[in-house]
């Protein structure tokens, strides 16, 4: 969850701030954006992990030493990008790589760097989907997650929300939206396969030393946030519009404010690119219809700052954010990475799996509750992983292997790691740690 600012092009800054003129040209704007026409195979990885101070494991690592371990970062060996997330976990994005094979080699190695870089100052990452031992608390002082904190607070699900953003990790595929006269098959497929690549990534078992019996206690955070942000798009019919007015229902969650906005005094009431707290329930379609709510008018800078707000399990951003999958140790990341890359994007392994999944009821909510212990699930899971080997580039066939092999065993990376771990929260980490 990565403070997603959104960087105008030069000359559009002035356009962006002008009011938007109506709900419909609000929408119509979303929609042109969401899906850019493309064709499939470049991928983009994103892989977030647990900042874990190795003479302490009980200690959250501060603010100060999180910034200090980034600027010791230089340039990464493949380029890939360093953030920090609310709870200081780190997340490394690739480079649009021109095939799977390529993001999952860059990846690999940028990985490596970050990892001996802070094995060397004493520290470790942890691939997990939740930190199994240290309570959520935030780090990153940055004023868009206080204002998230403030949000679901006022939702009601504040122990969710700090869960889903001080203590949760992720590994993230960024796909291309493909030709247009098949967005609406491909989001279709994808979303149908969705629960079930969750069900077989899960990996977060142990939650500060608890367990609630869910397969990925991850997606069990998820499922307790907001729903109107972090629900399913229903992809029917035409996925961008469809994706338009999903954004335009959701309450905004918070609203910058900027020294040049037209009200001369807001730069005395509040510092440039501080936050404010919305009303309560208002929609962005609702602060459109009603500015008087908020005091001005939504721009479009503000209309793109509310997508960034906003965590479907399948995102469009002109490409495709699959966000669903758990954090999985080292050893692992690549086979799942290839797994699900495969399973979307080639041509024949798409074809077989939307025909493996075709009579499963599919819920995002049973998969993650229940993962591989659903015999049903675990059969047709066990059947794609085998047509993904069958399937996947050849410089990932081992790693894709050695996944499929794990899940033969009906073990997902979460009963993986607990085999080994019990219900021991630190033991869980230390494993995840050196995995």
């Amino acid at each position: 969850m990565p403070d997603e600012e959104m960087t105008p092009v030069a000359g559009e800054r002035d356009r962006r701030q002008e009011p938007l003129p109506s709900v419909e040209f609000a929408r119509a704007l979303v929609a042109d954006r969401a899906l850019c026409p493309s064709t499939v195979g470049t991928v983009g990885l994103e892989l977030e992990g647990h900042l874990v101070d190795r003479r302490d494991l009980r200690r959250r690592v501060s603010w100060t030493e999180v910034t200090r371990l980034v600027d010791l970062v230089e340039d990464l060996p493949r380029g890939s990008r360093i953030s920090v997330e609310p709870g200081g976990q780190l997340e490394l994005s690739t480079k649009p790589a021109a095939d799977l094979g390529g993001a999952v080699a860059a990846l690999r190695d940028d990985e490596r760097a970050l990892r001996q870089l802070l094995r060397e100052e004493g520290y470790g990452l942890a691939f997990v989907g939740l930190d199994p031992l240290r309570p959520g608390e935030l780090v990153n002082p940055a004023p868009r997650y206080a204002a998230m904190t403030r949000y679901f607070d006022r939702f009601g699900c504040g122990t969710a929300g700090r869960l889903i953003m001080a203590s949760s990790a992720g590994l993230q595929l960024n796909l291309e939206a493909g030709p247009r006269e098949k967005w609406e098959q491909r989001l279709g497929r994808i979303s149908r396969l969705g629960p079930l690549l969750g069900a077989m990534s899960a990996c977060s078992p142990i939650a500060a030393g608890q367990s609630s019996g869910w397969s990925s206690m991850r997606q069990q955070g998820w499922s307790a946030i907001d729903p109107a942000r972090t629900a399913p798009v229903t992809f029917g019919g035409d996925p961008a519009v469809a994706w338009a007015d999903y954004a335009l229902s959701a309450p905004v969650m918070m609203i910058r404010v900027e020294a040049e906005l037209a009200d001369p005094s807001a730069a005395t009431k509040h510092p440039p690119g501080g936050i404010d707290d919305p009303p309560p329930g208002l929609s962005f379609s609702d602060w459109v219809r009603r500015p008087d709510r908020v005091g001005r008018p939504p721009t479009t800078s503000d209309l793109e700052y509310h997508l960034t707000t906003l965590f479907p399990p399948i995102r469009p951003r002109g490409y495709l954010e699959l966000r669903f999958l758990d954090a999985v140790p080292m050893t692992l990341w690549p086979g799942l990475a290839a797994i699900v890359g495969t399973l979307c994007d080639h041509p024949t392994a798409s074809d077989r799996a939307a025909e493996l999944i075709e009579p499963l009821a599919l819920s995002w909510h049973h998969a993650a509750k229940v993962g591989l212990d659903d015999p049903e699930l675990h059969r047709v899971a066990v059947a794609c992983a085998d047509v993904a080997v069958d399937h996947c580039p050849n410089d990932l066939r081992a790693d894709t292997v050695a996944y499929a092999e794990l899940l033969t065993a009906s073990r997902t990376p979460g009963d993986h790691l607990r085999s080994a771990a019990g219900g021991d929260g630190r033991r869980l980490l230390e494993e995840a740690l050196d995995a």
